[in-house]
């Protein structure tokens, strides 16, 4: 085989192997309510996808690779009270030996794969798998905080073949969560302003006569 033809040759994998892997989109998401009561807990879910073009093949589904390390944090961006984070917790599937910390504003999850292989759910060419969850305690009413993934660097994910993906997965999710009376306290407390407002207005006017 001449030079040219090998470098033809060479060229053409490479230039396959790159649109392989450009048809492997992943990407993380974030599941939770808008709304939170003031002081109830709203439990927020954050996933990992793997979406599959041009007839490719899932790697988070397969038996012998699987997502074996997933290394991220949560970080409250932006906050007007006191929406609060007050817990996290890690899919118990990675059997993690580290801790899961947190503080009001960010929640850490070091996700590790001891002994097994962590596979997501879905279809042939759509799956995810849940990496943990975090509690938002709701503070006043209209407090309200946005909950993003911090940009994790390409080690922090990794599937059980050793491909790093962690620069791979794009924008990175987050969710707006504000504290809001539910709809029966709302109208209560809508009731006692409008009682309120009338003995006031009512005893001005008996002022004025």
């Amino acid at each position: 085989m001449n030079l040219i033809l090998k470098a033809c040759v060479f060229l053409s994998l490479v230039i396959c192997a790159t649109s392989a892997d450009a048809a492997l989109i992943r990407s993380l998401q974030i599941e939770g309510n808008a709304t939170v009561l003031p002081g109830g807990v709203n439990m927020v879910s954050v996933y990992f996808r793997e979406v599959a073009t041009a007839g490719e093949t899932l790697l988070l589904t397969n038996p012998a690779i699987g997502l074996v390390n997933a290394n991220f944090m949560i970080n409250r961006s932006a906050s007007t009270g006191n929406n609060n984070i007050t817990g996290n917790a890690g899919n118990l599937i990675f059997e993690s030996s580290g801790p899961f910390t947190f503080t009001n504003s960010t929640a850490s999850f070091p996700l590790v794969a001891l002994t097994n292989t962590p596979l997501g759910i879905g279809t042939a060419t759509d799956a995810r798998i849940l990496l943990g969850t975090f509690n938002v305690t709701g503070g006043a009413i209209n407090d309200s905080a946005t909950f993003t993934v911090v940009t994790p660097t390409t080690n922090d994910f990794v599937f059980g073949n050793n491909l790093a993906v962690g620069d791979q997965l794009g924008s990175l999710p987050s969710i707006t969560i504000t504290a809001v009376p539910e709809p029966a306290s709302f109208i209560l407390l809508m009731g006692a302003a409008s009682a309120v407002g009338g003995w006031r207005l009512r005893r001005k006017l008996g002022r004025s006569r």
